[in-house]
């Protein structure tokens, strides 16, 4: 596998179409709508030429699993807001394109929302969201809680139990490693912004 610079380890979150290996012996679809990391999983950018072992498990660092859950648009419109609730954005993605503005109140920030198939979010439909165990606290996903106020303590906790979940045994550098293998070589990274401010 070969990159040119700028390819980081979260690009490799979503793995539309692979079949994971699940932890009850047999097999989740990874195929995913869009995907969240924390920061850390994905700030590492991939040395440019040649990709090893190596260099995939130092792109996305920590081995941990990922886990698919299946989320309503009037839940996930939450999930975004809690992603960019601080000074900066906790957590990277893939799949989707986030415009918020920072200038807004907390949890007030998201403007829209749009996926890699032009699709935008829509309340009543079920997305497919691929997370790493490093957002989830105990039987928490940190990002889950919904019907939130700044400074308040959200009316709707995210316990995990409020949705479908589809563990895996595979990690964030399987994912990475898979995605860079369907890719034409030299890969190169998405031409726009994920995460994207507005005023």
């Amino acid at each position: 596998m070969n990159v040119v610079p700028g390819v980081s380890g979260s690009h490799g979150f979503v793995t539309a179409g692979t079949k994971l290996p699940g932890s009850n012996g047999g097999s989740v679809e990874a195929e995913a709508d869009f995907a969240i990391v924390a920061a850390p999983e994905g700030a590492q950018d991939l040395n440019p030429g040649n990709v090893g072992e190596q260099d995939l498990r130092a792109a996305v660092p920590g081995g941990e699993q990922l886990l698919k859950l299946s989320i309503r648009g009037d839940d996930l419109r939450w999930v975004f807001e809690h992603l960019v609730e601080g000074e900066t954005p906790c957590c990277e993605i893939s799949g989707a394109t986030l415009t918020y503005v920072p200038a807004k109140p907390s949890l007030q920030r998201v403007r829209s929302v749009r996926f890699s198939s032009g699709r935008e979010l829509e309340p009543k439909v079920t997305y497919q969201v691929v997370i790493s165990r490093h957002l989830v606290e105990g039987e928490s996903f940190t990002l889950g809680g919904t019907k939130c106020a700044s400074g308040k303590a959200c009316a709707t906790s995210g316990l995990l139990s409020r949705w479908p979940v589809a563990e895996s045994d595979l990690t964030g550098t399987d994912a990475l490693r898979e995605y860079l293998r369907r890719l034409p070589q030299p890969v190169v990274p998405p031409e726009s912004l994920r995460l994207l401010p507005a005023r």
